[in-house]
């Protein structure tokens, strides 16, 4: 999950050509233009991407790691979260030389979280869930609601990445066209199925997902 999330904000047109997984709607969208003109902007600017994570979770550290893969020093991550999701899920630990700067927030009042948006101006936004209980339509829907709000602090421009539990809730945000969504329970059910009756796709699969063979592929 962590290898797409790190493919959408780095790279998203290789998201294209993933078995089962990939996002044909890709290939029409502006998205991958949009975030390789962030990442253009942030080395003609000579700095590091800025990417605002809004909201935390329990893959947020996986994440970090998965982005350090990349370059710890090409990113600065700043975690937009209320304060209990932030300490459940990333709080603790060193996380693979990533340093993400905290700012709290409630994602429920628009214009504190725009503001805080405002204040971390990024070149990169993900959203990402902040299951604080048992069902994932909450959180999803919670998810959906952020969405909005963030679009309407950032503007068409910046690129946005959302995650959701379900695949249903990443299909309403289809009609952001600078927008993707992936959702944890497909990618995890074609990751099974992959495993389970085509061993060898899905080792080509997790072989793809590494930051090297991308890193390679683009040489």
């Amino acid at each position: 999950m962590t290898g797409l999330l790190r493919l959408a904000l780095t790279r998203p047109e290789a998201l294209v050509e993933l078995p089962k997984i990939g996002n044909p709607e890709l290939r029409d969208s502006p998205h991958p233009s949009l975030v390789r003109a962030a990442w253009e902007r942030a080395q003609r600017e000579r700095r590091a991407l800025r990417l605002s994570v809004v909201g935390c979770n329990y893959d947020a550290p996986a994440l970090m790691e998965d982005l350090a893969e990349v370059g710890s020093d090409r990113f600065e991550v700043t975690v937009i979260a209320s304060r209990e999701a932030f300490d459940r899920y990333l709080g603790q630990g060193d996380h693979s030389g990533i340093e993400a700067r905290f700012v709290e927030t409630r994602l429920d009042e628009p214009e504190h979280l725009a503001r805080r948006l405002r204040g971390a101006s990024p070149d990169v936004v993900l959203v990402a869930p902040s299951p604080l209980g048992a069902d994932p339509r909450t959180s999803d829907a919670a998810v959906l609601l952020t969405v909005l709000r963030v679009r309407q602090a950032v503007g068409s421009e910046t690129p946005i990445v959302a995650e959701s539990f379900l695949p249903a809730h990443a299909g309403h945000t289809r009609s952001d066209p600078s927008l993707v969504a992936i959702s944890a329970l497909q990618t995890v059910t074609a990751a099974i199925s992959l495993t389970l009756f085509d061993p060898d796709a899905a080792a080509a699969l997790k072989e793809r997902l590494s930051a090297k063979a991308l890193d390679a592929a683009k040489q």
